[in-house]
């Protein structure tokens, strides 16, 4: 902090910066699709049923009056791969556990880090009008950061609190004037605007078309023709931390004055 008069008696400045950087270990483990299921061609000991294959149950019927073929040999046709999702799924990182055959829990990341900063200067003037009438002037401001990756998985797949960003403005008039020895009139004025923004994605460059996905239908509120949030159940997400609102923004005002 500094600060001192520019004009004696008249006219006095401060100023100060505060700031903080810090890297937190941040070790995540994570659901990625093991590797032996990843072909389509080698599902060992479970087996695949054709969604095509849907009819009526007609006997051993176990709860449902439906029922699916299993795929022949126990393996998916080439043919009936989409090249969408073989692209999405080549976005999933290979297992690291020690188990390789492991379903899920199979992704650690253990030098996964945490990297948090924030910046605070303020500033004020103070100027003497008489010694009955004085007036000072503050600004403050605060921005901070936060790298959070969730997942753990590389850019683009990985999410979380991704360059998440809160700021807070503040400005603020005041002036004293002295009625009597004994009375006191002070009027001050502040204007305090908060705005966050959480995008939760890696990579904003990253879109539905290179995923091959070329009819993607987007929210007014998201950023261009951005790849959407993959959820396969039992695994970890892609993309983004949820279906939806991926893409945070908000912002609140308030105003003051207080004569007093």
């Amino acid at each position: 902090m500094v600060g001192g008069p520019i004009r004696k008696n008249k006219d006095f400045i401060f100023g100060s910066f505060e700031g903080w950087r810090e890297v937190v270990p941040f070790p995540t483990v994570s659901n990625t699709v093991p590797s032996f299921l990843r072909s389509g061609q080698n599902f060992g000991q479970y087996k695949i049923y054709d969604p095509m294959t849907t009819h009526v149950c007609t006997t051993g019927c176990q709860g449902s009056a439906y029922i699916r073929d299993p795929f022949p040999g126990n393996v998916i046709p080439v043919s009936r791969m989409s090249a969408i999702g073989q692209k999405i799924l080549s976005y999933y990182p290979s297992p690291n556990s020690l188990d390789p055959n492991a379903l899920t829990q199979n992704f650690v990341a253990a030098g996964n880090e945490g990297l948090y900063r924030y910046n605070q200067p303020m500033g004020r003037w103070d100027h003497v009008f008489s010694d009955s009438d004085k007036f000072y002037a503050l600004v403050g401001f605060f921005h901070g950061t936060e790298y959070r990756n969730s997942t753990g998985f590389p850019a683009p797949a990985g999410s979380g609190d991704i360059n998440s960003a809160r700021t807070t403005q503040v400005y603020v008039a005041d002036w004293t004037h002295v009625i009597s020895p004994t009375t006191v009139l002070d009027i001050r004025g502040s204007f305090d605007r908060y705005t966050q923004l959480f995008p939760r994605h890696t990579d904003f460059n990253f879109t539905a078309s290179q995923l091959g996905i070329s009819q993607n239908i987007s929210a007014p509120t998201a950023a261009g023709n951005l790849a959407p949030v993959v959820n396969l159940s039992s695994y970890t997400q892609l993309f983004g931390l949820y279906n939806s609102d991926s893409i945070n923004f908000s912002t609140y005002n308030q105003y003051d004055l207080s004569p007093v």
